[in-house]
């Protein structure tokens, strides 16, 4: 029984590089992370504004919308019928 490799692509070099494979280079330098650069007041208020509007239009109009969408019909039934007919009160010939 023999095991296959997997094809050569004319690659010289078969081997995941050290960067590739998130290992620490050679010469042991920590790679330095680039940090974001700091947030004026004025972006984190206009962040906070389109955060509240969102929510605003989702309660204001989405919430009214899918209450309206989602409730069932609820038809009034003719009582007074219905009892009259259970005690034989009503006649078999339909009005219409």
């Amino acid at each position: 029984m023999s095991i296959q490799q997997p094809a050569d692509n004319g690659t010289a070099d078969s081997q995941p590089s050290a960067a590739s494979t998130g290992a620490v280079p050679a010469n042991n330098e920590t790679p330095k992370l680039k940090m974001a650069p700091p947030e004026k007041p004025s972006d984190v208020r206009r962040r906070s504004h389109i955060i509240l509007s969102f929510w605003l239009i989702v309660l204001c109009l989405g919430l009214p919308i899918w209450w309206k969408t989602t409730t069932i019909y609820r038809a009034d039934l003719p009582l007074q019928e219905m009892l009259d007919w259970a005690d034989g009160k009503v006649s078999n010939h339909s009005p219409y």
